[in-house]
């Protein structure tokens, strides 16, 4: 499929695809090492992601920016299952009392991943398209 192809039909935007982002709720763990740390994706784009974690002691001082990590998506999809996990680095923090917003960047997003988030992707954006034209 050509994904920048079909999605110009319906972006509305000169903004690169790659920026384009969309609301999400998928289940994320992060890892470093053997040491897991679980949040929620709350945004994605083809680039990368912003997430809410709930980071303990341990990870207070590996979280920072510029740190690499694995980041496993906790998809439901069977198709989903063997994706595996994906190389991300922490791009931007945003500290709060018991939480923290992150922003990662995927540096090496395997074509299964890469192939799952754009057809998401498509999917809201044609959406949406439908919607704001009460065709839905």
């Amino acid at each position: 499929m050509d994904f920048e192809g079909e999605l110009r039909k319906f972006a509305r935007s000169d903004m690169p695809l790659r920026q384009m982002r969309e609301s999400v709720h998928w289940p994320i763990e992060l890892w470093i090492g053997d040491a897991c740390l679980s949040g929620e994706v709350q945004d994605v784009s083809r680039g990368g992601i912003g997430a809410v974690v709930y980071p303990d002691s341990i990870w207070q001082k590996r979280l920072v920016i510029g740190c690499e990590l694995l980041l496993s998506f906790l998809w439901d999809e069977a198709d989903a299952e063997h994706i595996g996990r994906v190389s991300a680095r922490v791009t931007w923090l945003r500290k709060h009392e018991d939480k923290w917003d992150v922003g990662l960047n995927f540096f090496d997003l395997n074509d299964d991943a890469n192939t799952y988030i754009e057809r998401y992707l498509l999917a809201r954006i044609v959406t949406r398209h439908l919607d704001d034209d009460g065709k839905t």
